[in-house]
Parts: C-alpha cells; structure tokens; sequence
C-alpha cells in the first residue's frame, strides 16, 4: 500500500500540461527506440498521432469531448459526429458535445434546430433590454485574476448594482430577458439562446422545468448575453469553467448572499440556518432552496 504524506492541488495551463505530457511520452518512446524496443502500442499509436491532420485532429478532439476513444470507438458515430461539427460553430460545439450521450447526437441536434427556429419565428424588431443593459456594464481588470465562481459572483453584483436592484429583492427576469418553451431537450442540454442582429435577446428552454428551475436556467442565459460575445449558446449540464461562471452569476443574482445574510438572525449565519428559514428565503427570492443553501455554504457561512 501506498501512503501519501500531504495532499495539494495546482492549477495550470491546459496548453502547457499538454507539452509536459508530450514531451514525457517523446521520452519514453525514445528510450523504447534506443534500447531495440519497436511497434510497441504506444510507439505506433504515437505515431498515427503524430502524423494526423488537421481536420482529423478536430474529429479527434470532438470525439474525446463525448468520452469515445476516436481511434477505437468513435467510427459508429462518425456521420453524427460530422453533422454535429457542420451544423454547430465552435463554442457551440463544445458545449453540446460536452453533455450529449453519443447514440443521442442526432435527437439532440434536432432539439437544437427546433430552439434556433423558435429563436427565428419568435425575434421580432422590439426595445432590446438586454443590448441596453449591456451597454451600461463593463469588466473589471480585477476580475481577471478571480476564480470562475467568483467572477461570476462579481458580474452578477454588477448587474443588480446597475439596475438599482437592493440585495434583499428579487430579481424581475421577465422584463429583461424574453423566454419561451418548446419540447423537453434530450439529457444535458437545458435551454439555448442568442440574439439576431436589430432584433432582442431570446432564450428557448424545455417546456419541464419547474418554476424556479426555469428562473435560474434564464439567469444562467443572461450571463451569456450580457458579458459574452455569442450569436447563440447553450445553457448544458457540464461543468467547464464557463458552466461554474453562469452558475454562480445566477445563484447570486436570484438570491444575493447579501440579501440573504441580511435577512437571517447571526445565531443562523454562524450555526447554520433551519430548513424552514431556508424555504422561506427560497420562496421570496423564487429560487429553489439548494440554490439558497449554496449561498449560505458558499459566501456566508464559510
């Protein structure tokens, strides 16, 4: 049995552990050469990695995102695979094949091309309250050295701040921000949107979410409308750093940990607040309890 003394964790570049991991393997299949060792798996699949090309690079890549070895399991679902990449741009490719299981590629693209549609029949020249929001709201260069969670804590205080809104009141999405329902989306995905030029912001999300569901997943919208540059994007179920950012910018601007620290006794915020206390701060911020919990383990009782 092994036994580690301490413990620790780091964040990196992913650029540069991909060049540390490169050149470990460089190593290790130079020894092999050197010693008369040859046509070993690693050396040849090495090999075939080294000598791809670019486009078969990226079907690679988009393989690994759904968790399929592209040299051993991604052949079955190649032509969903090539579709995905043709009808998805970049970010958007990411984020669908971050969440979608491989044999549901070709419902879940449906799903999306019938939100995009929505998006279309639905914009309409209109006042853009999103646009004018966003015109008033800027980064700070101090956010740049914040952890996702936080930065999206940060952004969500600047929106509230802007808008005159006090911590210890909900938030009014529905005169922002317009959303509109259609059939529930396969597993991972969660709602889409995105804005045409000249005309407002719009969200299409599954026709099955509860209430305060549905209110955090167009909270999570509006971040991207707001401080990302995006024709359309997808609210999924992943957990990249973008993900963590909306998160977090939803949780704190449907429910302020602020408001909620206001409105509980300093016996609740240093021993933990009771369940019927988070209920009721989860009824009037129109959030789920979780949501408020999170908060409270997050920001307040930490």
């Amino acid at each position: 049995m092994i036994r580690f003394l301490t413990s620790g964790e780091v964040v990196i570049e992913s650029s540069l552990l991909q060049q540390r991991l490169t050149d470990f393997v460089e190593v290790v299949v130079s020894r092999l050469t050197e010693t008369g060792i040859r046509d070993t798996q690693l050396q040849v699949e090495w090999a075939a990695i080294q000598s791809t090309e670019p486009q078969e690079a990226a079907f690679c890549l988009t393989s690994a995102r759904l968790g399929l070895d592209p040299y051993s399991e991604a052949e079955k679902y190649e032509a969903d695979i090539l579709r995905a990449a043709d009808q998805l741009d970049d970010q958007l490719l990411d984020d669908f094949m971050d969440v979608v299981q491989p044999d549901k590629i070709s419902v879940a693209l449906e799903w999306v091309a019938a939100a995009q549609e929505e998006i279309r029949r639905l914009t309409a020249p209109a006042a853009d309250q999103v646009e004018a929001l966003r015109s008033e709201l800027s980064p700070s260069p101090e956010w740049s050295h914040l952890r996702p969670w936080e930065r999206g804590w940060a952004q969500a205080r600047r929106v509230r701040g802007t808008l005159g809104i006090d911590a210890a009141d909900p938030f009014e999405l529905q005169g922002i921000l317009r959303a509109s329902a259609i059939a529930v989306p396969p597993r991972g995905l969660q709602a889409l949107g995105g804005k045409d030029p000249d005309t407002p912001a719009l969200v299409i999300v599954g026709n099955h979410q509860p209430e305060a569901a549905r209110r955090f997943t167009i909270a999570r919208a509006l971040w991207h409308l707001l401080w990302q540059n995006e024709s359309r994007f997808l609210v999924t179920t992943a957990y990249t750093d973008l993900q963590k950012v909306e998160r977090a910018f939803a949780a704190e601007l449907l429910a302020p940990a602020e408001g909620i620290a206001g409105q509980l006794s300093v016996e609740s915020i240093h021993l933990g607040a009771e369940e019927r206390e988070i209920e009721e701060l989860a009824r009037k911020y129109q959030v789920s309890p979780m949501i408020v919990q999170h908060q409270l383990d997050n920001q307040i009782l930490r």
